[in-house]
């Protein structure tokens, strides 16, 4: 009677695939996804992001007319805690599809590009920001943010000043 000797076999060939797994994802992380970079929000006839179910109830209230570009906010927001940037990236461009005026979606794109490094594209978010809200700066938009994360906020601020965007 040896029952787990098939077991032990399945785990030993199982340990190497995990880890070969876990190091592919690590690989990946935190690059951008280049469907989700070039996915543009002004252009795009079709949806850009997925619904995604059991991400959790946060809810960070923006200013649009819109319930659907809410929901994708909220639902980047989550992806982005959940270091999910790719989708996340996604979801915000779909908010700023369906509210082609909501600043918050494309301040959040702004500086993702500028992270990514694709400071062409940041630059040219900035400027839709500032067509939107003329008024519109960085030490403003700061102050009302929910991050705790002092040093994660002055990582996005420092990327919309890459972006040009007035202080």
């Amino acid at each position: 009677m040896r029952p787990w000797i098939p077991i032990r076999a399945s785990l030993s060939a199982l340990v190497p695939a995990l880890l070969i797994a876990a190091t592919a994802g690590a690989q990946h992380h935190g690059r951008h996804d280049d469907r989700a970079l070039s996915a543009d929000p002004g252009r795009a006839a079709e949806q850009i992001a997925p619904v995604l179910a059991g991400l959790g109830d946060h809810h960070h209230p923006v200013t649009t007319a819109s319930e659907r570009a809410q929901m994708f906010f909220d639902q980047g927001l989550k992806l982005t805690y959940g270091f999910n940037h790719q989708e996340a990236l996604r979801s915000f461009k779909e908010a700023a599809r369906l509210d082609p005026m909501h600043t918050d979606a494309h301040v959040t794109l702004c500086s993702d590009y500028a992270l990514a490094g694709d400071c062409d594209e940041a630059r040219r978010t900035a400027d839709r920001i500032l067509d939107i809200d003329p008024g519109f700066t960085i030490s403003a938009f700061t102050e009302k943010q929910p991050y705790r994360d002092a040093a994660r906020l002055s990582q996005i601020a420092d990327a919309l000043r890459t972006a040009g965007l007035p202080e």
